[in-house]
């Protein structure tokens, strides 16, 4: 596992953005997007291939990461000045700062109210502050997003002994299974099939006492939708300081990377956080992705598809992917569910993760 860090600012601690490389070398990135039981997008389950893998920030980009960017040029500050009046009216507090009314401090927490348009005025100051010319930082695609927040491959009967779970029957298996992991294949290999539900090849699988490989549900290292998810039963209408790892290099004016960099593999090692080290992986707020919106895209891709992304001639509508606080049921968390904006909407459950590699996108 490796991180890159980028400067955004001159401040240490506050202007750092983590990126984590995500890449399978072993089976080409190859993964099943999509999932049973949503209708909402048309996600049906299908291969798709990230060969060559991508950086994917580690948290979403903090108000105080997102101001420090936006101030440091004229066009930066001009649009902030729009986005603040924007929050202030959403959020009902000011932006930039505490006050007597607002004694709370959420200079961590993920910026909001900033539109896909926006961003673009963001990343070019970005990209020109790392002297970055080409392979630019930007926002992930769609197949990215989910692909990040699935963790990897699960090897379920693996799990299940390390979990001293047995998986001797059926309904053992929809026990250990059920909520928490899905898209269950014999081989990660674009050439078999992706099974779900009440399977007879995925009983023959486990009678006869083969693998079985799945992703997660749920963007969580368990999978499962647990206490580290931000949501609606959690959130009470607002979004949380982004979490775990951040902590660790935040407002510190001596940062190591190679202190960071033990604890964050620790924690990724020990299951305490995603197995990728994403905060908020699922919930807290949405992240615009790159893509134009398209109900049908994943009917569309042809399975094995390498490097998706959907783009029209001409869209306002976008992905974003995640899940929010503002969610009042599960379903809406799950890594499989899209959902979409329009280009120019500010909402407040609503940030952005930042992305690069393995090229530009065009």
């Amino acid at each position: 596992m490796s991180v890159s860090f980028y400067k955004l600012g001159e401040s240490v601690g506050l202007s750092l953005l983590p990126m984590v490389r995500i890449r399978d070398e072993e089976h080409q990135g190859s993964f099943a997007m999509g999932g049973p039981d949503l209708t909402f997008g048309n996600p049906t389950p299908h291969w798709v291939r990230l060969p060559k893998g991508f950086d994917l920030s580690v948290s979403h980009v903090t108000e105080d990461q997102f101001r420090s960017v936006m101030n440091s040029s004229e066009s930066g500050r001009k649009l902030l000045h729009d986005i603040a009046k924007t929050y202030q009216n959403q959020w009902e507090r000011p932006f930039g700062g505490m006050s007597n009314e607002h004694p709370i401090d959420f200079s961590h927490h993920p910026m909001t109210c900033v539109s896909w348009q926006d961003q673009k005025v963001f990343f070019e100051i970005v990209n020109k502050m790392a002297g970055i010319k080409e392979n630019k930082i930007r926002r992930p695609t769609e197949a990215e997003m989910e692909y990040a927040m699935r963790g990897g491959w699960v090897n379920v009967r693996e799990q299940a002994e390390v979990e001293k779970q047995s998986l001797k029957t059926w309904e053992d298996f929809l026990a250990f299974t059920q909520g928490r992991y899905e898209n269950f294949v014999q081989a990660i290999d674009i050439s078999v099939l992706i099974l779900n539900g009440d399977d007879r090849v995925l009983k023959d699988l486990l009678k006869n006492g083969h693998d079985v490989w799945a992703m997660r549900v749920y963007g969580t290292a368990s999978g499962r939708l647990d206490e580290s998810v931000w949501w609606d039963q959690l959130g009470k209408g607002k979004s949380h300081q982004t979490r775990e790892v951040r902590t660790l290099f935040d407002d510190l004016e001596g940062f190591d990377p190679d202190v960071f960099m033990d604890e964050f593999k620790s924690q990724v090692e020990e299951g305490r956080i995603h197995p990728y080290g994403l905060t908020d992986a699922n919930g807290n707020v949405y992240s615009w992705c790159e893509d134009d919106w398209d109900e049908s895209a994943y009917a569309k891709q042809k399975s094995g598809v390498e490097n998706p992304m959907v783009k029209f001639k001409v869209s306002d509508i976008k992905v974003v992917r995640g899940g929010s606080w503002g969610y009042d049921g599960p379903d809406g968390l799950r890594t499989a569910d899209r959902d979409l904006n329009r280009s120019g909407g500010r909402s407040k459950d609503i940030g952005f993760r930042c992305a690069r590699g393995p090229q530009d996108l065009k």
